[in-house]
């Protein structure tokens, strides 16, 4: 029976598949495909769903494997059914479906031999896309034809040979008795193969030859720059989606659509549906169901990548149009998680002594963490719990001097990852929970901790200001009638408020008051004489502060 059609983009076969409501990845995503040779059909085949990659990664240079090569013409040409299982493919294998449905309309050999799980040869990939999009029919005979036999003396047939029949063995018009001239007969033009330029093209042979013939006369395949076709050569996916978009933009392109004798299937249609995952959520999916005959049972199972989703089974069970069924799934997140889930519905379906299966799925995309959601640092501390970890007010002992402090690394993080940015190689961090000041060099997301100074803040009357400032500027003293502080670094602008040292006495004879290490002070932050001496001769004007 005929199984090739006329493709009309975008337009469903036969009625028994349905748009598969794919959310595809960015071309973007892959970054080991950013400027490949292939890239303009590498994302044409990402952007349709047609390629989905794994892992982040669609390695276009790996040999192609025969389960990809199946999944991927299965999902460009929209099958969906299947009535018999792939020889040697086992139901919990992502790709069991995929060879099903190819295996069911002929694309691949009823002697299992294109193996799921081996690299597929080029002249492989030449007989299934001259079958899914050329005219080359997959029950056609393509053996090379016999030679006609001669007679069993080897003599040739009367009609043939070089007297007229009925006469003497004269020929008519003879004189002088010599035979006429006979004239020379021609041999027959033998036709020129479209093959013939290829030096390793004669270990081709049937299907797999006239298939390689159809895709060259279409200038799909050109063969390398030595004259060669490497038909036993393993292909790579960019090899085998550029000649896929080749075949699709020729214009001379067919789908295969199923047998005519499953048409009283061709009335059921699966649709999945599915949001994006935000990170940290949970995909949920349904399948609705329209075209059910009436009373019909099925088996009813969901997939995910191909494979069987546990837990999610149902036998014998009586659907009807518009029924729906529901799939939740929570992904497990780390650093290097799949960024896509391909959700899938399958219905086992027995009619008129055949059992079909329908299937049809949906990409959905599920979005991760940031990476340093996953480090952990040398305190054992994860980015996500840092802001937890760091406190903006003061957590100590106020009748002591004396607070712990977070490690180097917790500090380093929290700036970091908080996006701190200054107009200087400096970043200055007050921590008033641990009565800190922190000295980090650097640049917006690489600063590293330098120096570490106790301080003072203010007091709960009179309490530090939280916020991201800038120095402003700086001067030698503040001298009032009760004490000094030397030297001063500003910052808030309009405001008082300043880094500077403890307070000395009026005449500069001794420390008045130096208390460091709690809350104490009117709002501006102290600091034991040699630290606020390096704060002025280090920290220029301009400099971000952060307190918090």
């Amino acid at each position: 029976m005929k199984k090739l059609m006329t493709c009309i983009a975008a337009v469903l076969m036969a009625g028994l598949v349905t748009a598969s409501g794919v959310c595809a990845a960015s071309y973007s995503s892959f970054p080991d495909a950013s400027g490949h040779w292939a890239a303009k059909y590498l994302q044409r085949a990402v952007e349709s769903g047609t390629l989905t990659g794994s892992h982040g990664k669609l390695q276009p240079d790996g040999k192609l494997s025969g389960a990809q090569m199946t999944a991927i013409v299965t999902r460009d040409c929209g099958l969906n059914m299947w009535t018999k299982a792939y020889p040697g493919a086992a139901s919990n294998e992502w790709y069991y479906s995929a060879a099903g449905a190819a295996y069911s309309v002929g694309l691949l050999p009823s002697d299992g031999s294109v193996s799921m799980r081996g690299n597929v040869t080029r002249s492989q990939v030449f007989e299934i896309l001259a079958e899914a999009y050329m005219e080359l029919d997959p029950a056609g005979d393509y053996s090379e034809p016999q030679e006609q036999p001669s007679d069993a003396d080897g003599s040739m047939p009367p009609e043939t040979s070089g007297h007229a029949a009925g006469t003497d063995g004269e020929t008519e018009g003879e004189t002088d008795g010599e035979a006429a001239e006979q004239p020379e007969t021609a041999e027959p033009e033998q036709p020129v193969s479209v093959l013939s330029g290829f030096t390793d093209a004669s270990s081709l042979e049937g299907k797999q030859r006239a298939a390689a013939e159809l895709l060259v006369e279409a200038g799909i395949v050109n063969g390398d720059n030595y004259g060669r076709l490497n038909p036993s050569k393993c292909i790579t996916r960019a090899e085998f989606v550029t000649m896929l978009y080749r075949i699709k933009d020729s214009g001379k392109a067919h789908a295969i659509k199923y047998d005519d004798s499953y048409a009283d299937l061709a009335g059921i249609k699966i649709t999945v549906t599915g949001s994006d995952v935000k990170a940290g959520g949970t995909l949920k999916a349904q399948a609705s169901l329209s075209g059910v005959p009436a009373g019909a049972v099925f088996n009813a199972q969901w997939h995910l990548d191909g494979k069987p989703a546990k837990g999610y089974y149902a036998a014998n069970k009586s659907y009807t149009n518009g029924v729906q069924s529901s799939m939740t799934w929570t992904p497990t997140y780390s650093l290097n998680m799949q960024l896509y889930k391909r959700v899938g519905f399958e219905l086992v379906y027995s009619s008129g002594g055949r059992t079909a299966h329908i299937y049809n799925e949906k990409t959905v995309n599920i979005a991760n963490y940031p990476q340093t959601h996953y480090i952990t640092y040398a305190d054992g501390t994860a980015p996500t719990k840092i802001f937890d970890t760091v406190q903006p007010s003061y957590k100590g002992n106020y009748k002591s001097s004396y607070n712990p402090d977070y490690l180097d690394i917790t500090k380093q993080n929290f700036v970091n990852n908080r996006g701190y940015s200054s107009n200087t190689q400096y970043l200055v961090w007050a921590n008033l929970a641990t009565q800190k000041v922190n000295v980090f060099q650097g640049s917006k997301g690489k600063w590293k901790l330098i120096k570490v100074f106790r301080c003072a803040s203010g007091a709960r009357a009179t309490p530090t200001p939280q916020g991201v400032t800038y120095v402003t500027y700086k001067q030698t003293k503040w001298k009032t009638d009760s004490y000094v502080c030397k030297p001063i670094v500003r910052f808030y602008p309009n405001t008082g408020y300043a880094f500077h040292s403890v307070l000395y006495k009026p005449d500069e004879s001794g420390i008045k008051d130096g208390s460091i290490g709690f809350p104490v002070s009117h709002g501006c932050l102290r600091m034991k004489p040699s630290s606020i001496q390096w704060i002025y001769d280090n920290i220029p004007t301009k400099t971000t502060v952060v307190i918090y």
